[in-house]
């Protein structure tokens, strides 16, 4: 398996922090616009207990593509190593670090597996891609590489003790909504896995 490398975060802790927050006090104001608060009473007051980033894991897979005309150009995926996602992505303005001081996780998917789910991603663009006529099974990865992608990962307490957790990508400073949390849970449960064998 490749040397795993780690992206950069460009959204800092205070900018984070401040994006979550806000993000939350949007929510529970919206809350309270709702006609049935009389009824309810306040809506329950969240609290961040704790804040830190961690480093889900992707596989970085790159194809050369040629046109009918003959055009030459790169395809650069991302497959997410926890819940087997893949987005088209040029990693290429990024700035990366040898080794970061807070958790990272390991992927449940293989090389094998993620350049596989790259191959029919591929062939899906392909098939909306008239200039590219290659079957699922005839794309050969240029590279792939894993790689750990930065989230600040924010930590709720409600006011009747209910936890929440949400997730800020450190790169485009957006909001993850619930598929970040699926990631992160499943990332969180290996580790668990791992750590009881």
């Amino acid at each position: 398996m490749s040397v795993p490398a780690f992206i950069q975060p460009v959204v800092d802790a205070d900018a984070a922090q401040q994006s979550l927050q806000h993000r939350r006090f949007d929510r529970l104001r919206r809350g309270l616009a709702w006609p049935g608060r009389y009824l309810l009473g306040r809506a329950p007051r969240r609290l961040m207990r704790h804040m830190e980033i961690l480093w889900l894991p992707y596989y970085h897979v790159t194809f050369l593509t040629r046109t009918q005309k003959g055009r030459q150009s790169t395809a650069n995926l991302l497959i997410n190593g926890q819940d087997r996602q893949s987005t088209f992505w040029d990693l290429s303005q990024l700035q990366w670090i040898s080794r970061p001081d807070q958790q990272r996780f390991e992927p449940r998917l293989s090389e094998t597996e993620a350049l596989d789910i790259a191959r029919q991603a591929m062939f899906q663009a392909g098939i909306q891609n008239c200039s590219w006529t290659r079957g699922p099974n005839d794309w050969a990865a240029d590279s792939i590489q894993l790689i750990h992608y930065p989230y600040w990962v924010a930590y709720f307490e409600y006011r009747n003790r209910r936890l929440d957790i949400a997730l800020l990508d450190a790169v485009t400073g957006q909001l993850t909504g619930p598929a970040g949390k699926v990631t992160l849970l499943a990332a969180l449960s290996q580790k668990t896995e791992m750590g009881v064998r």
